[in-house]
C-alpha cells in the first residue's frame, strides 16, 4: 500500500495542491494500477470518483470520493457480502488520505523553501523572516509527527489483524463456516484500524481536521514566502493544537485498559508532543 500511494501521488504531485478533478484522479488511479500488474483487462476492477458539489477544503483536496469496484468471483460470495465490501472500500479510502496527508508533508523541502525565498528577501530575511522560517519548520515538524502517529496506528492494526487470520486457517484446514466468522473478525479489526466503529466516530472527524490542516498548510508552503504571513502559521498552530488535543481527551479513558494496543500508541505519540514549545 505504501508504494501504491506513493506512485499515485507521484504522479498526482502537479495537481496535488490544486483541485482535484475527476479525469485527473481516473487517469492517476488507472495508470497506477496497470503499473502494478492490475490491468482492468484482465482483473474485475474499476474505479469510481463521486463527485460533490460542497466546496469545503476537505472535498476540494483530499481524495476521499474514490472508489475501487471489484467484481467478486462468485466462489467468494458466501464469505464476503456485499456490506463487507463497503467496509474494505471505507479502509481503503481512509488509508489513502492518511497516505496523502504524509506525502504532502513529505514533499515540503526546507533546504528549497529556505533558498528560494533568502534569494528573493536578502533584506527581510535577516530580521523577521528567520522566524517566520522557524514557526513553519517547527509545525512542520509537529503535524508530521502527528500524521506518521495515525499511520503507523492504521498499519500496525491493520498487520496484526492479517497475520491472525492467516495464522487462523493456515495451520490446518477449517470449513465455511469457520472461514466466515475468522473473516468478519479480521474485518472488524480493520473497521477500528479506519476508525469506522461509531464509537470512534469523533475521533475520525478530528483526523479528517487534521488532514485539512495539512493541506492548507502545505499549500501556503507552495505558495512562497511572500504570501505567508505569521498570523497565518498562528492560526493553523491553534487549529491543530485544539485538534490534537481533542483526540487526547478522547483516548485518554482508554489508556489504562490497553497495556499493548496501537490505540494506546497513538494517544501517547499524540501527548507526547516534542516538537511543541506550549
Amino acid at each position: 500500500m505504501h508504494q501504491f500511494a506513493l506512485r499515485l501521488y507521484s504522479k498526482l504531485s502537479q495537481t496535488i495542491h490544486e483541485r482535484l478533478d475527476a479525469f485527473t484522479v481516473l487517469v492517476s488511479f488507472d495508470s497506477t494500477l496497470t503499473m502494478f500488474g492490475l490491468d482492468k483487462a484482465q482483473y474485475p476492477l474499476n474505479v469510481i470518483f463521486q463527485s460533490t458539489t460542497e466546496s469545503s477544503i476537505t472535498q476540494k483536496y483530499i481524495i476521499q470520493n474514490v472508489q475501487l469496484k471489484y467484481d467478486l468471483p462468485k466462489e467468494l460470495v458466501i464469505i464476503i457480502k456485499p456490506e463487507h465490501m463497503d467496509i474494505y472500500q471505507k479502509c481503503f479510502a481512509f488509508v489513502l488520505q492518511v497516505k496523502q496527508a504524509k506525502y504532502v508533508l513529505d514533499q515540503l523541502v526546507f533546504s528549497e523553501f529556505r533558498v528560494k525565498n533568502r534569494l528573493q528577501n536578502r533584506r527581510l530575511y535577516r530580521h523577521q523572516s528567520y522566524q517566520l522560517h522557524h514557526e513553519m519548520f517547527l509545525l512542520r515538524a509537529r503535524l508530521l509527527h502527528a500524521v506518521n502517529a495515525v499511520n503507523n496506528f492504521v498499519l500496525t492494526t491493520f498487520h496484526t489483524a492479517g497475520e491472525q487470520f492467516v495464522e487462523k486457517h493456515s495451520t490446518k484446514s477449517i470449513d465455511i463456516e469457520s472461514m466466515i466468522v475468522f473473516h468478519e473478525k479480521f474485518l472488524t479489526a480493520l473497521a477500528i484500524g479506519s476508525l469506522l466503529q461509531p464509537k470512534q466516530q469523533a475521533i475520525r472527524e478530528q483526523l479528517m481536521k487534521l488532514f485539512e490542516i495539512v493541506t492548507i498548510f502545505a499549500r501556503r508552503w507552495q505558495l512562497g514566502f511572500d504570501s505567508i504571513k505569521i498570523e497565518h502559521i498562528n492560526k493553523l498552530k491553534t487549529e491543530f493544537n485544539q485538534t490534537k488535543q481533542f483526540i487526547s481527551i478522547v483516548l485518554k479513558p482508554f489508556l489504562p485498559r490497553m497495556i499493548d494496543s496501537p490505540l494506546r500508541a497513538l494517544a501517547c505519540a499524540l501527548q507526547d508532543d516534542f516538537y511543541s514549545n506550549n
